[in-house]
């Protein structure tokens, strides 16, 4: 098959090169985030970090920091090598603790719970 006969999406492949030189934008920041949400829809998903800051004595408030916007196969791409990244850590430092992880399972036994009340 001819080169400009495949899909676009393996042509862009064979052209990325894994060790093309990078360059940083003259907007490009690094960003702390202790918190996020995100945001779906069927053309893209929203990630929006953010630091829990104190507007005054006893009361916090999530300031929003930056938004990432992604293609859901770009996601998916990242969540795989992010999973990965993560994995290679947790071998070398130990396993991380998630907070959430309780209150997840809670809330899913929750929900099993009312679909057989149901």
């Amino acid at each position: 098959m001819a080169e400009d006969e495949k899909p676009i999406t393996e042509r862009l492949r064979n052209n990325v090169s894994k060790n093309a030189p990078i360059v940083r934008s003259e907007h490009y920041r690094t960003v702390y985030a202790d918190t996020s949400k995100m945001g779906l829809s069927p053309w893209d998903i929203r990630i929006t970090f953010g630091l829990l800051v104190e507007v005054e004595p006893g009361r916090t408030a999530n300031e929003e920091q930056l938004t990432v916007i992604v293609s859901p196969q770009h996601a998916k791409t990242f969540l795989r090598i992010f999973a990965d990244n993560i994995a290679a850590w947790e071998n070398v430092h130990g396993e991380i603790n998630d907070p959430l992880a309780d209150s997840a399972a809670e809330t899913a036994a929750i929900g099993q719970q009312q679909e057989v009340a149901e």
